[in-house]
C-alpha cells in the first residue's frame, strides 16, 4: 500500500529491497551522457516514458536519457510519469504535472494515490476521494481512508467499517466490515468477527468467514490460513491444497513457493510437491530457473523441480539462457545444463552487452561470447562495454577503440577519450582536446586547452543537439558546433 506523503521517504528504503536488479538497471543515460554535477537519481531509479526523477538538494526535477534537466528541481517529491503524467509535491501539497511542466491537477491535496483504471484516490482535509485525470472529482471527498480500483471497484472505510465503491462514487458493497482487500479474479476478502471470507462483485458472500488470513486470488486459488497454517481454496471455498505450509505465496506460472518446517519449496495446483522443501531461500522464477540457496550456497532449478545448476556456488545470478556463478573467488558462465561453458575463470564479469561479455583477469579486460570463447584477449588495461559496435579501450598508457572482433578500429594514441556523444568522441593529445567520428577521422582539430578540472563536470566535450561545451584557459565556457565553430558564450 502506496500512501504518498513525506514520509514516502521512509517507504522507499523499504521498497527499493524488493526492486529487481532488471529495474534498477533501466535507470542509465544514453552512452556518452552522465548527469549534470551534483545531480543524482530518485529513490525507484527508472526510466518512465523517457523521464526519470532526480534529486539534487532535497529538490526533485526530471531528467531526459541524454541528461537533460527538462523538468526543473523544484519539487519537494516527486513519482515516475505514467500515462503522460506525475504526482509531484510542493509546499506540502500535492498536483500533478505533464511531461512539458505544465500543471494539469492543481497542488491541493495532502496526500495522492497513483492513477488506476482512470482513477486515483486523493485525500483534503482529512478526507478521501477520487479523481479522474482532469481534476474532477468523481467520488466524493467524505471517507476516512480510500485505496486503489481494481477490476471496477475501490475500498474506503468510513467510521471504522470497510466497504467498496465504483468509478461512479455508488457504493456497491455496504461499508460494514471490519476490513478488507482489493478485488481480484472476482473476488475481495472481507473481514468480519476477526476472520475473513470473500465477497464477488454483487457483494455475496461465497466463502465463509473462518479464515485468519488470506491472499489474493491468482490462477483460480487463494492461499488462506486456519490455525497459523496455509493451505488453498477454489472459488467455491473447497479447500484444494490442505493446511499443512508456514508461508505461502499466490501461485504463479501453475506453481506456489512456501515454506514448511522451515525450509523452502514449491507445490503446483494439484497441491504435488514439485521443489522439495530443503532450501533455505528461493527467489522468483526468471526465465523458466529459480536461484535457490541450501547452506550458504547457491544453484538453480528449474518448474519441473530438477537442479539444473549444483548448489555449489558461493555467488549466482541468472541472465537469459545463461548464469553466472562464483567460486571459490573465481566467476563462471554456465548454461541451463550445468554444464561449464567456458574453460576460463575469471576475476570479475559484467553482463550481456551486444552479444558479449566484458571479464577480467589478473588485472587485464578482455571479452567472451555467449558460448564461453574469449573473442578479445585478456591483455587490455581497461574496456568499456560496447556501443554501437564499439569499445572503450586502454593498452600500455594510451587510449583508442576496438570493435566486437577485437580489431583496432582507432588508434591507441591518445591520453585521455570521451564516449561518443552524437556520432563524435572528444580525445585528448597532452593539454588539447579535439573530437574524432566513428571512423577515427579528427573532424574538429586537437586544438582547444584541455582542463583536467573539466573531468568533475560531465557536461563538458559532449555533444548534444549538436553543440558541445568547451572550456576556456581562464575557466569560463562557450559551444561549438560539428564543425568546430564557435557559436555562443556562457559567462
Amino acid at each position: 500500500m502506496l500512501i504518498v506523503k513525506r514520509s514516502v521517504a521512509v517507504l522507499a528504503v523499504t521498497l527499493s529491497m524488493f526492486v529487481s536488479e532488471q529495474v534498477l538497471a533501466e535507470c542509465k543515460l544514453e552512452r556518452g551522457y552522465e548527469l549534470p554535477d551534483k545531480v543524482e537519481f530518485g529513490f525507484l531509479c527508472e526510466f518512465k516514458e523517457a523521464l526519470a526523477v532526480i534529486k539534487k538538494d532535497e529538490k526533485y526535477g526530471f531528467v531526459d536519457k541524454q541528461g537533460e534537466i527538462v523538468i526543473p528541481l523544484e519539487y519537494d517529491l516527486a513519482l515516475a510519469f505514467s500515462d503522460g503524467i506525475a504526482e509531484v509535491e510542493k509546499n506540502g501539497q500535492w498536483g500533478w504535472i505533464n511531461k512539458q511542466g505544465q500543471v494539469v491537477i492543481p497542488f491541493v491535496y495532502d496526500e495522492v494515490r497513483p492513477f488506476t483504471e482512470g482513477l486515483a484516490a486523493v485525500k483534503k482535509d482529512n478526507k478521501y476521494g477520487f479523481i479522474d485525470k482532469q481534476g474532477k472529482v468523481v467520488v466524493p471527498l467524505e471517507y476516512d481512508w480510500a485505496y486503489l480500483f481494481s477490476e471496477g471497484f475501490a475500498l474506503v472505510k468510513k467510521e471504522g467499517k470497510s466497504g467498496f465503491v465504483n468509478s461512479q462514487g455508488k457504493v456497491v458493497i455496504p461499508l460494514k466490515y471490519e476490513g478488507a482487500q482489493h478485488f481480484s479474479e472476482g473476488f475481495a476478502a472481507v473481514k468480519k468477527d476477526g476472520k475473513f471470507g470473500f465477497v464477488n462483485s454483487q457483494g455475496k458472500v461465497v466463502i465463509p468467514f473462518e479464515y485468519d488470513e488470506v491472499r489474493g486470488f491468482s490462477e483460480g486459488l487463494v492461499a488462506v490460513t486456519k490455525d497459523k497454517k496455509y493451505g488453498f481454496l477454489d472459488k467455491q471455498g473447497k479447500v484444494i491444497i490442505p493446511f499443512e505450509y508456514d508461508s505461502a505465496a499466490s501461485f504463479y506460472q501453475g506453481l506456489a513457493r512456501g515454506t514448511k518446517d522451515g525450509k523452502w519449496g514449491a507445490i503446483n495446483k494439484q497441491g504435488q510437491v514439485v521443489i522439495p522443501f530443503e532450501y533455505d531461500g528461493f527467489k522468483n522464477f526468471f526465465e523458466g530457473l529459480a536461484l535457490v540457496k541450501k547452506n550458504g550456497k547457491y544453484g538453480f532449478v528449474n518448474k519441473q523441480g530438477k537442479l539444473v545448476v549444483p548448489v555449489e556456488y558461493d555467488f549466482a545470478t541468472n541472465s537469459d539462457e545463461l548464469a553466472i556463478v562464483k567460486n571459490k573467488g573465481k566467476i563462471s558462465i554456465v548454461n541451463r545444463h550445468a554444464q561449464k561453458i567456458s574453460p576460463h575463470e575469471f576475476d570479475a564479469m559484467g553482463s550481456l552487452n551486444e552479444g558479449l561479455i566484458r571479464i577480467k583477469k589478473d588485472k587485464k579486460y578482455g571479452f567472451v561470447n555467449e558460448q564461453g570463447e574469449i573473442v578479445i584477449p585478456l591483455e587490455y588495461d581497461y574496456l568499456s562495454d560496447f556501443y554501437k559496435g564499439l569499445a572503450k579501450s586502454k593498452k600500455n598508457g594510451k587510449w583508442g577503440f576496438v570493435n566486437k572482433q577485437g580489431k583496432i578500429v582507432i588508434p591507441f594514441q591518445y591520453d585521455l577519450i570521451f564516449d561518443f556523444s552524437e556520432d563524435l568522441a572528444a580525445v585528448v593529445v597532452g593539454d588539447k582536446v579535439g573530437f574524432i567520428n566513428e571512423q577515427g577521422k579528427e573532424v574538429i582539430p586537437i586544438s582547444y586547452k584541455f582542463h583536467i578540472s573539466s573531468l568533475n563536470n560531465n557536461q563538458y566535450y559532449k555533444f548534444k543537439g549538436g553543440m558541445a561545451k568547451i572550456i576556456r584557459g581562464d575557466g569560463t565556457s562557450f559551444y561549438i558546433n560539428k564543425q568546430g565553430e564557435y557559436i555562443g558564450s556562457l559567462d
